[in-house]
Formats: structure tokens, C-alpha cells, sequence
């Protein structure tokens, strides 16, 4: 018997269920010399029930799908009950599917063949593997997408043509195969109405939410997408409301959160386990301080994440189709964050905006009764755009959110509304590196001039001239924008020169409000510098037109402008301007001062 055993084939040591035994498992005997093969057996089984048991291969890794039943706070991340996620097979989950899905049989001295449990080490094995043969699983969903060929995706369970399994008990109503512009437009305005008395600034922002939700909805297939900031003069405004809107329609509850320490390593710790439990939405909650995170910069625009797993020495790729928001009170974003968000600013103008009264006096729970309503009004948006061509729209591009602007941003200025990236100029005004940036340009250039001039040498002509009690006040100016950059940590009143070299080297050749800094040759073995002013690009004066900004409105828009805000309602018919500012991004290179 042992013999025979040794000689068999690695597909014969599974044995099919038959409808005959009580136990119908299909068997796989536990044979030495057999455990690849062995664990090949197993996962032919697991790959039939792989779906049903919502067991996927995502990230080099195997994941389960799981639903929290109470809130979680593990870290810095909160999550709310009810949260579905992933987590990660462990050797033990794969035993226990090893032996719910397999009869696993053992063959003793004298032939007879006995039951058995699956050894740990088939377990250990197959989860070691690194590559398996189960569905690629792109993300979790709640709600209908729009496929990328234009069709619905709204039947539960997994979609092999995308990736995603969605997770619904709900009967989806059907979306319209061809909707036209007006109908879109109908979808638009019902999209609106749950948020038409909250207190907007403008339009732009208005519509950031509009473009939330679209892009919450279609989140999982898209590249990358920008941070949707919710931002207010003070407390109880409403701003945390908006954010778990997005949330509610999406999911159907809030999202996950999480706050931003000080220390940028609980940031990214945060960032590795939302993205690893493919989190939908992750809202960054009352941001307290200017908002800076090289690591949440990367998680928003590039397609994989890299970080090590925490404890051990492996490297995690991870997808990053995960939606990031964040509220805060006159919020502040530094530096590549400034050129990949959207932020939407209310204002009430009362000092106690808590005691306002609403027409919906309940929203989360509105939004909740009217989810269905509401996520087929923004795949009727999406489809009718899509079904009209994708008629490109004339907007500003925006590096590294491409995708983005084609499927979320364009749907929208198709159907009349406001660009929601107009509020990009709002995130740049008020970043104060920029205009730390700007001020030492401009007093640079009327102080200098555009010569070359090593640091030392600036640092000497400016300390000397305030020091003899000049009125140079051109040099003074360019004093009080170099201490601002680059004071000395421990003497307060003097600029320290390898932190001002190593200040312009990071803002070599960026520019800003009209003018550019750039090296220029070598001056006694050391970089002299020289700022340019840059007449092809418009600061938001003069150069306005030139920049593509739109025009003033004129009398009959304004009358239109003014019916809109008086019934709390935009008209999604009136004309568009697009208006989006694109920075580059900083270098940094080391130079000799």
C-alpha cells in the first residue's frame, strides 16, 4: 500500500467528494515526501470556495474579508462597527480553511488509513509562498461603480473584470443605460439638495462635495486622487458633518479616522494599516497644526505604497485606492500637500454656528434613507458623461491626477457647475512656506537685482547695511525674509548660511509669484545665486488673462450668481471658468555655501 502511495500522481492524492459518503469533503492523503504536491491539492480545493469565503490574494499577500462588529482603535486609527476590511490570512486561519474545506486522511504502520487534522507545516507553507493561484482581489466596495467600460458594476460578490467584490445584502436600483445631459443634470441637483443649506464660501467648494462623493464612489479603480480638506473659521461649523456624509453615502456609516501627531511616524504607521485593510475613506480629524506629510503626499498620488511591515524585516506594497479627507478650523497645508488637494471652506458668520436650525435636522440620518437614491444619482452622472463620448472639457491640467480630472472633475464642468479646483488657489494663498518662499524672492530681486552673489556674501551686505543704521530698506526687507528660512537654532537674530543653502537649493528653479531662483556659475569654488524675473508667468495680478483665469462675470451672470446664492441652490446650467494652478514640485540637492 505504502509502495503504491509513493508512485502516485500529485493529482491523485486528492479524492473527489462523492454524493455517497457521509462526509463529503474531497480527501487528500498526508503522504511523506509529498508536501508541495500536498499543498497544491489544497489549494485546487480552497480556489472552488475562495469567493464564497471571501478569501483573496491582494499585495503579496492572503487576505480575508472581515466585518468588525464593534469599533476598533488599534494605533492611531479608529475604525467604526461595522467596517469592512481586510486582514491578512494568518497559518492558523489557513488550518482551520484547510480543514473545514478537506477531509485529510493519514495512513498508519499497518495500511489502515485514519483520519487527520492538517499539519501546520501545509499551513505555513502555503502562506509562505508568496504567489498563489487565488483571485486578485483590487478592493472592497459598498455601493455600484462605474466599470471603466462604461458598464454597472451593482451585483453582489466578486467581479473578476475589475478586481472588486461588492459587498451589498441591497437590491441596487437600476442605473439608466443612456442617460442624457438633462437627466444628468436632474442627478446633479438631487446630489445637491442634502447639502443646499450648508454655508459655502463659493460654488468651487460647494462642489469639492459633489466631488467627494463621485470620487469616494469610484475611488477603487482610479490611479490616484487628491485630499478633500473641509475647512471652517471655528468649531461646530459643520465641517465634520460633511466629511461623514461622504462616508454615509459611500458605506452606508462613517468613516475611519484618525488624528496627526506631532511625531510624522504615527502618521505613516496610520497611512500602512488603512491602506493594508484597504480602508474606503480615511478622514484626518481636526487638524490642529499646518498639515505636512511627505508619506500621506506619496499615498495619495502614487499607485503603490511601500513601507515595512512593523516588527519585521518586509517590505509591504500596497495599493493605494483609498480615499483620504480631512477636517480642521482655518486649515494650513505645507508643502507637496498643497498641490494635491481640494478644500471646501464653510462660513456661517455666527458665533455660535451650533444653534443654527435645518430644514433636514437630521442629515446622517436622511443620508441614510436616501443612500440608494443618492449613489444612483451620481452613477447616472458619471454614465451619462460616459455615454455622451467623454466630450473633453477645457480645464486646466493637473499633474499626477489625470484619471481623476477625465472621470470625476470633467463630468461635472460637462453638466455647468463650478470647477472644484478652483479652491486650489485658496490652499496656495494660504500656505505659509510659499509666501515665506515669495517674500524672499521678491526683496531678494529689488534688493540685488538679478546679479549672481554667493550666500556669504549676501548674508555680509545685509548684516553690514542694518548694522550701520542704513535706510536701505530694500535690504532690510530681504534681512527679515532670510531670518524667516534660515535663522541660527541658537542665536535667534542671525541667519545661518548652511541652512539658507540648504533652503535654496530645495527652491531651485521653482517658481513663484512672477520670479526664480537659480544657481549660476561657480564663484571661488562656491554656488553663487542669482533670482530672475520670469515675465511668462502671471502672478494672480495682471497675468491673470494670461494664465487662462476667468474673466470677471458679467452683469447678466452676476444677476444669475446672486438668484443661485439667494435660493441656497448654484445653477448647474451657468457657464464654467476653469481655474487650477499647478506648482512643481521641490528639489533638493546638496551645495557648497
Amino acid at each position: 500500500m505504502r509502495a503504491a502511495l509513493f508512485a502516485l500522481a500529485a493529482d491523485q492524492l486528492i479524492r473527489p467528494a462523492t454524493e455517497t459518503k457521509e462526509d463529503r469533503r474531497p480527501e487528500i492523503i498526508i503522504a511523506a515526501g509529498y508536501a508541495p504536491e500536498i499543498v497544491d491539492a489544497a489549494e485546487r480545493v480552497l480556489m472552488a470556495h475562495a469567493v464564497r469565503l471571501r478569501v483573496f490574494q491582494r499585495a503579496g499577500e492572503v487576505m480575508r474579508i472581515i466585518a468588525l462588529e464593534r469599533e476598533s482603535a488599534d494605533g492611531d486609527l479608529w475604525r467604526p462597527a461595522g467596517s469592512v476590511q481586510l486582514m491578512p490570512a494568518s497559518s492558523v486561519n489557513v488550518q482551520e480553511l484547510f480543514d473545514r474545506l478537506i477531509s485529510w486522511r493519514r495512513i498508519i504502520e499497518d495500511g489502515e488509513v485514519i483520519p487527520a487534522d492538517c499539519p501546520m507545516r501545509f499551513a505555513n507553507t502555503y502562506v509562505a509562498r508568496g504567489q498563489w493561484r487565488l483571485p486578485h482581489l483590487r478592493g472592497i466596495i459598498e455601493a455600484p461603480v462605474l466599470r471603466p467600460d462604461g458598464t454597472v458594476l451593482d451585483v453582489p460578490g466578486y467581479d473578476s473584470a475589475t478586481g472588486l467584490y461588492l459587498l451589498s445584502e441591497e437590491t441596487w436600483p437600476v442605473i439608466p443605460g443612456r442617460p442624457t445631459r438633462d437627466e444628468a443634470q436632474t442627478a446633479l441637483r438631487l446630489l445637491l439638495e442634502p447639502f443646499a443649506e450648508f454655508p459655502f464660501v463659493d460654488d468651487g467648494a460647494r462642489y469639492v462635495v459633489v466631488a467627494a462623493v463621485l470620487t469616494a464612489i469610484q475611488r477603487r479603480l482610479l490611479t490616484s486622487a487628491p485630499l478633500f480638506a473641509f475647512d471652517a473659521p471655528g468649531q461646530r461649523s459643520g465641517k465634520s458633518l460633511l466629511a461623514e456624509s461622504i462616508g454615509i453615502i459611500t458605506t452606508g456609516r462613517q468613516p475611519a479616522a484618525t488624528g496627526v501627531a506631532k511625531e510624522s511616524d504615527e502618521l505613516r504607521k496610520a497611512i500602512t494599516s488603512a491602506l493594508r485593510e484597504n480602508q474606503p475613506i480615511v478622514n484626518l480629524d481636526n487638524i490642529t497644526r499646518p498639515l505636512d506629510s511627505p508619506d500621506l503626499a506619496r499615498a495619495i498620488t502614487q499607485g503603490e505604497y511601500q513601507d515595512r511591515l512593523l516588527g519585521m524585516n518586509r517590505m509591504l506594497r500596497l495599493l493605494t485606492n483609498v480615499l483620504w479627507t480631512a477636517t480642521g478650523n482655518n486649515m494650513v497645508l505645507h508643502g507637496d500637500l498643497t498641490s494635491r488637494s481640494l478644500i471646501c471652506r464653510i462660513d456661517s458668520q455666527l458665533e455660535f454656528p451650533e444653534e443654527r436650525v435645518f430644514t433636514i435636522p437630521d442629515l446622517i440620518g436622511h443620508l441614510r434613507a436616501n443612500r440608494k437614491s443618492l449613489v444612483v444619482s451620481a452613477l447616472t452622472i458619471l454614465r451619462g458623461f460616459y455615454v455622451a463620448g467623454r466630450p473633453r472639457q477645457e480645464v486646466k491640467p493637473w499633474g499626477g491626477f489625470d484619471q481623476w480630472s477625465q472621470e470625476i472633475r470633467e463630468p461635472l464642468i460637462w453638466l455647468g457647475a463650478t470647477d472644484p479646483c478652483q479652491t486650489r488657489d485658496r490652499i496656495v494663498t494660504t500656505d505659509p512656506d510659499r509666501e515665506a518662499h515669495a517674500d524672499v524672492l521678491r526683496s531678494w530681486h529689488a534688493a540685488l537685482g538679478e546679479r549672481e552673489t554667493l550666500i556669504r556674501e549676501v548674508i555680509t551686505e545685509v548684516d553690514r547695511v542694518c548694522g550701520s543704521g542704513s535706510e536701505d530698506e530694500s535690504l532690510r526687507a530681504l534681512r527679515q525674509a532670510l531670518l524667516a528660512v534660515a535663522t541660527k537654532r541658537d542665536v535667534p537674530d542671525h541667519i545661518d548660511p548652511r541652512r539658507l543653502g540648504h533652503w535654496l537649493s530645495s527652491k531651485k528653479d521653482r517658481i513663484v509669484d512672477g520670479f526664480r531662483i537659480s544657481t549660476g556659475q561657480k564663484i571661488q569654488r562656491a554656488t553663487g545665486w542669482k533670482v530672475s524675473s520670469v515675465s511668462c508667468v502671471s502672478s494672480k495680478g495682471a497675468g491673470a488673462k494670461e494664465a487662462g483665469h476667468a474673466q470677471p462675470p458679467s452683469d447678466s451672470s452676476r444677476k444669475r450668481e446672486g438668484a443661485s446664492a439667494a435660493s441656497g441652490q448654484p445653477e448647474v446650467n451657468s457657464p464654467n471658468s476653469p481655474n487650477s494652478r499647478s506648482e512643481a514640485h521641490e528639489g533638493d540637492e546638496g551645495i557648497e555655501v
